[in-house]
């Protein structure tokens, strides 16, 4: 369906209605946010906006969560890593990533409320990268995953 498509349903729509779309003539209905065979479908709350970054606020706060999940025992020992001096990483938060250690966006799409930790090194470097989530030096690892309560967790289990 084109734009032009739509803008002749919507005429139609108008003259069915009895409203007058002629060029220059004032629609009675451009007070209403939104055409009246529309309005059943949205709940009142978000016909009461103003704008569409009310409505975008709205959605935003319902998608994603106030508190967020606690992180999963992605693996119980670390990955080595050759970290590149200069690039940028992401290192999962969440433990919930294919990818691991590194963030593949599964935070997002599962609703965690959780964001990847972003870090960038001076100097190229082998590192080991905590994958237990626990450390209390993210993202390397502290050795937290040989602590009793890593032992006896399962892996994707959270902490």
């Amino acid at each position: 369906m084109t734009l032009g498509s739509v803008g002749a349903t919507l005429r139609g729509a108008a003259r069915g209605a009895g409203v007058s779309t002629a060029p220059g003539a004032a629609d009675p209905r451009a007070s209403q946010p939104f055409p009246e065979h529309v309005r059943p479908r949205f709940p009142q709350r978000l016909l009461e906006l103003e704008s569409p970054l009310q409505v975008v606020f709205l959605m935003h706060t319902k998608w994603f969560s106030k508190t967020p999940a606690k992180p999963l025992v992605a693996q119980k020992t670390p990955i080595k890593v050759e970290l590149v001096a200069g690039t940028t990483y992401r290192w999962c938060v969440c433990g919930r990533s294919k990818k691991q250690p590194f963030c593949d966006g599964s935070h997002f799409f599962q609703r965690t409320g959780l964001s990847p930790l972003k870090f960038k090194v001076q100097e190229t470097r082998s590192v080991f990268l905590c994958t237990c989530k626990a450390t209390q030096k993210p993202p390397y690892c502290d050795g937290t995953h040989k602590s009793e309560r890593i032992l006896k967790a399962e892996v994707g289990s959270p902490l």
